[in-house]
């Protein structure tokens, strides 16, 4: 599959087919690495999948519970069904 290189502000990048982001399981926002190995090859390796940092998981506990009490009755009359 060939791919242009386009401008993105004043940097340029290259935009990764659906096919193949599927094929390599990549999600926005995750980290990969760029090396080049000569003038002609570049290699793309994913970085591995961290575990969320216990801030961040207390955070999301913290948003949790609030949403749940938010909704608390509605919940209610759902388990009611």
């Amino acid at each position: 599959m060939s791919q242009k290189v386009i401008t993105i502000g004043s940097s340029i990048g290259a935009v990764f087919p659906k096919a193949l982001v599927d094929e390599l399981e990549f999600i926005p926002g995750q980290e990969i690495s760029v090396s080049a190995e000569g003038p002609d090859r570049i290699v793309i390796e994913r970085k591995r999948r961290t575990n969320p940092s216990t801030a961040q998981s207390a955070n999301l506990v913290k948003w949790a519970a609030a949403y749940v009490e938010k909704y608390r009755k509605d919940f209610e009359a759902l388990a009611d069904k």
